[in-house]
C-alpha cells in the first residue's frame, strides 16, 4: 500500500500536474488497492475494472501469503449474500418536471 500512496503523493506534488484531474485506475488487485487509497488520500476519480475481492483484514499481508481457502471462504460468502439479498421494492411513483 506504501507504494500506491508514494506514487499519489508523487503526481500531487508535481507542479505540472492538476491534482484535482488525477484519475486512480485499478484492474483485480490494482483496483482493490485502488479503494485503499481513497481511504488514504483525495481520489477525485476512481475506475475499478474486476476490482479483488479480499478481506479488508489482511490487506497490509501480500495476497501471496493470505490463506486460498480463507479467501475462497470470503468470496463464497459474498456471492451468497448477494444471490439472497432482498432489495426494497421500486418506488411506482416518478418525479418529473
Amino acid at each position: 500500500m506504501a507504494d500506491v500512496i508514494a506514487a499519489n503523493d508523487f503526481l500531487v506534488a508535481r507542479e505540472q500536474v492538476d491534482p484535482s484531474a488525477i484519475a486512480v485506475v485499478g484492474t483485480s488487485y490494482g483496483g482493490y488497492l485502488a479503494t485503499l487509497l481513497t481511504a488514504e488520500r483525495t481520489v477525485n476519480w476512481l475506475a475499478l475494472r474486476v476490482p479483488a475481492l479480499y478481506p479488508d483484514s489482511h490487506w497490509d499481508v501480500p495476497k501471496a501469503l493470505i490463506s486460498r481457502d480463507g479467501i475462497n471462504q470470503y468470496r463464497r460468502h459474498l456471492r451468497t449474500f448477494i444471490r439472497t439479498a432482498r432489495l426494497p421494492p421500486a418506488s411506482s411513483s416518478v418525479a418529473t418536471s
